[in-house]
């Protein structure tokens, strides 16, 4: 190989060096020389703004030869961090090599408990990431402080690892203690419920039967969650453990069919509803499971309810039927058919409080108030403000009459045993 210039060798184009660029394309020829022919302070060289050195490009891209280069020509690589913590040994659990891996501990066995930024040592990067295999794990599991189990286990049941989590129960059984959570309050069967692993969560209830009463922030349970995200097997295998979930409210008094309800899972609330038919009849506050269901817009699940309690509809007229009008972009054209029949007192005087002759009073009544606190100014837009007076009650005379147009071309609109009319 020619001889080059040793401050050419030392130019960075976009932050990388040449031995950056030649450790991250396995260029083992190339790293040698630069090597030898450069200052032992040149292999610790950092790219900007990240901070990698030739080993963290090696052991990223996972080219053991360059790693076993690099840390002969200069041990201490091996404890240089990026700009976000992370060592060598970080990068290679995250991207599964294996054999860099084994090469790093059997160099320094207490790289496993390092934590970078985000307070993760390389086994919580081999569970979150899973790019390679068991193996990884395996060889960094009897290396990690008990201490950092905990975050390691809430990492594999959020990330559905199974075979991960046996493992740790088998070194650890406390883990799945009702009273071991993460920052938001919650156990690792919380996580698998909430993310749908219905095999980790069976394995959690075989391990700790009791963890299903267990409560996250706000006082969620498991069956919450589960239900708030649709994951209807694991809601059917929650509630075959502990039929007594079902009643189970957080704490603003909801359960588990009220937030289903809200998320407009249909397949979720017909499973819930098949375990406690009474649960229908549920309210949280002043407001049941018809109410919630009308304000996101749930025809399908508005139509069922009213199928099994068509003495709904009336409750929703008369005190959320106006949520219809609050919510139009959501509320269907079923719904406004259903709920705002031409005999509905509510359609007729609700939606206009004030009557096309009283409504210019009010105005008036309203200038009246602020001429008397500010004389001066207002006097001058009298004849503004009853203009405006004028029109509003035309426009809202004019938008009654089309509303009662409409429905009065719909008579049959509640007609069935759903209370859902067809579209036209």
């Amino acid at each position: 190989m020619p001889n080059l210039n040793k401050k050419t060798t030392r130019i960075k184009v976009k932050g990388k060096n040449a031995l950056h660029r030649a450790a991250q394309g396995d260029h083992g020829n190339i790293v040698a020389y630069l090597l030898a022919h450069n200052p032992p302070s040149f292999s610790g060289a950092k790219t900007f703004p990240h901070d990698f050195t030739a080993l963290h490009f090696g052991a990223e891209e996972g080219h053991d030869d360059i790693v076993a280069q690099l840390l002969a020509h200069k041990p201490a690589l091996i404890n240089d961090m990026t700009h976000y913590g992370d060592t060598a040994l970080h990068l290679a659990a995250r991207e599964g090599h294996n054999k860099i891996v084994q090469q790093l501990l059997s160099i320094k066995p207490g790289l496993a408990n390092v934590r970078n930024f985000q307070n993760h040592t390389a086994l919580h990067e081999a569970i979150i990431s899973m790019k390679g295999n068991n193996e990884v794990v395996e060889q960094l599991l009897p290396l990690t402080d008990p201490f950092h189990l905990e975050t390691a286990m809430v990492e594999a049941a959020s990330k559905g690892h199974v075979n991960i989590v046996a493992r740790l129960v088998a070194l650890k059984p406390s883990l799945v203690d009702i009273h071991k959570k993460d920052w938001y309050q919650e156990t690792p069967l919380h996580l698998a419920a909430k993310n749908g692993h219905e095999e980790v969560v069976a394995q959690l209830l075989a391990f700790s039967p009791q963890s299903c009463n267990a409560r996250a922030r706000d006082d969620l349970t498991a069956l919450h969650l589960a239900a708030r995200s649709g994951h209807d097997k694991i809601v059917e295998r929650l509630l075959a453990h502990s039929p007594a979930l079902i009643d189970a409210t957080d704490s603003l008094s909801e359960t588990a069919l009220f937030l289903t309800t809200r998320k407009g899972h249909e397949t979720t609330v017909l499973l819930l509803l098949a375990h406690n038919p009474d649960s229908i009849d549920v309210k949280c506050g002043s407001s049941n499971l018809l109410h919630v269901a009308a304000f996101g817009g749930h025809a399908k699940i508005v139509a069922e309810l009213l199928a099994r309690r068509p003495s709904m509809a009336v409750k929703l007229i008369t005190r959320a039927g106006r949520l219809c009008f609050v919510r139009p972009v959501k509320a269907t054209r079923k719904l406004w058919t259903c709920f705002l029949s031409p005999s509905s007192r509510f359609c007729r005087s609700s939606l206009f409080p004030f009557s096309s002759s009283l409504f210019p009073l009010f105005l008036f009544s309203c200038f009246s108030f602020f001429l008397f606190l500010f004389p001066s100014f207002l006097f001058s837009l009298f004849p503004l403000f009853l203009f405006f007076a004028m029109v509003s009650a035309g426009s809202a005379s004019r938008l009654r009459r089309q509303h009662s147009a409409a429905f009065d071309d719909r008579p049959k609109a509640c007609s069935g045993s759903t209370g859902v009319g067809n579209e036209p």
